[in-house]
């Protein structure tokens, strides 16, 4: 069984489902996939026919470096067999859903990361329930080495990408508050800046102007992974809640963070035991120093959040998700 899989961005790319891609991709390789990974643009069309007629064709989509091409829609027509990710669909315009039909088409399998997106999927396009199926992300980001224990710990983390609905305001207002209110933790930023957000990183900027927040901004994943775990709490809002497809708040978790965050009606019940529900930062505030000043409490707070994920989404059962349908894929 071999497996080509494309994504339209890989790292150092500022791209989730690029991050995602390379970390599945590794957790394959680790239990004996003979995959090869690769970034679409720095392959010819002709090249990846070539290399699909030998493999069974991965497809994550769609990714930053993808733009508006419909490369991706035209390989799942043209190659056999094909397997694509659809992430986030059920926030993608209108437009991009459109694009999405000839992946329902022609693909053999259609993998999404939640109920909620293979809902999202079916009510648009019912015809093709059969063909859909659900495996979680596994945590992303793992620690580069074992964080420290809780209580050797300090500091408030934001991390994720730099952009618009990310929740980045939210945490510049309880920096502020921390440091109106004289508190001695350290409040740190780990972010990737795209190409096209560089102005909004620059308001932001503006808006955090004479808080002592430590930027770290752009840095390889073994540096941010050695910062977070640094850390005591994340503070991580998101406006359509908490959800199995927050690679962010994964991480974090994975990194033993106390996460501070909020849940919606998209929220699962089993993951609301990982993060401590707040929606305002004068509410993340007022958690942290509770926290502060109980130790025992933090820690069975970092546990519970930690088992949440050791059951659910170990990169080994997302793997082996992954190759039972390679095998089921192949057989045909």
């Amino acid at each position: 069984m071999k497996v080509l899989m494309i994504s339209g961005s890989l790292p150092p790319d500022p791209c989730g489902v690029g991050d995602y891609a390379e970390y599945l991709a590794e957790s394959l390789q680790a239990q004996h996939v003979d995959l090869q990974l690769q970034r679409l643009d720095s392959l010819s069309l002709k090249q990846i026919r070539y290399l699909s007629q030998q493999r069974i064709l991965h497809i994550q989509y769609p990714s930053r470096g993808y733009g508006i091409s419909l490369i991706p829609q035209l390989l799942a027509v043209l190659c056999k067999p094909v397997i694509v990710t659809l992430h986030e669909f059920s926030q993608a315009h209108i437009l991009r859903k459109i694009a999405d039909l000839p992946f329902l088409l022609f693909a053999n399998k259609i993998i999404v990361i939640t109920e909620f997106e293979k809902a999202s999927l079916c009510a648009l396009y019912s015809g093709f329930s059969k063909k859909i199926m659900v495996i979680p992300v596994s945590v992303t980001f793992l620690p580069k080495y074992p964080p420290p224990a809780l209580l050797q710990r300090s500091g408030v983390a934001f991390f994720g990408l730099m952009r618009k609905e990310k929740g980045v305001e939210s945490f510049i207002r309880l920096a502020e508050l921390i440091q109106v209110k004289g508190i001695n933790i350290p409040v740190h930023f780990f972010s990737a800046v795209p190409n096209n957000c560089k102005k909004y990183f620059s308001e932001i900027k503006k808006m955090a102007r004479g808080l002592n927040i430590h930027w770290h901004i752009n840095l390889p994943l073994s540096d941010v992974s050695k910062g977070l775990s640094r850390c005591k709490y994340a503070y991580l809002y998101y406006p359509d809640g908490v959800s199995e497809r927050r690679s962010s708040f994964m991480g974090s978790v994975a990194h033993a963070l106390i996460v501070l965050s909020n849940s919606t009606s998209l929220t699962p019940d089993y993951l609301k035991p990982a993060f401590v529900n707040v929606r305002l930062p004068q509410e993340a505030f007022d958690k942290i120093m509770y926290f502060e000043s109980d130790d025992k409490s933090a820690i069975v707070q970092q546990k519970q959040a930690f088992d949440v994920f050791e059951q659910c989404y170990s990169p080994k059962k997302v793997s082996n998700s992954h190759i039972a349908l390679y095998e089921s894929v192949s057989s045909k």
